[in-house]
């Protein structure tokens, strides 16, 4: 690894999209939505979950900044964290959590 440290890293690539990510005046990032009970998975639901949704320009918007954070977060463990197996799992870990938020802005919170 070279003289960069994790704060030049931040300050580089992720300081201006976090204010911009949790700016006062970015409303859908703010944005919170709770499912209601009704919105569980059950036989009634199970094929919406798993249908195809295009996501329009909103959820496109909070899809990106999702994955941004999370590949920065990558990068500072490829840099920081020694090669082992709890740094692949950590990765997997950010791979899941992807897939997840994914889910959560198709379904807007819902399942």
């Amino acid at each position: 690894m070279d003289d960069e440290t994790i704060r030049d890293v931040l300050d580089r690539e992720g300081k201006r999209k976090a204010e911009k990510m949790y700016s006062p005046d970015q409303g859908s990032a703010q944005r919170i939505i709770s499912p209601s009970p009704s919105d569980e998975l059950t036989l009634d639901t199970v094929e919406e979950a798993f249908r195809y949704h295009r996501w329009n320009d909103e959820q496109a918007d909070r899809g990106a900044q999702v994955r941004d954070a999370l590949v920065l977060a990558a990068k500072i463990i490829l840099r920081v964290v020694p090669r082992c197996p709890a740094r692949t799992r950590a990765l997997n870990h950010l791979q899941d959590a992807r897939m997840l938020a994914n889910h959560a802005i198709t379904h807007n919170g819902r399942f």
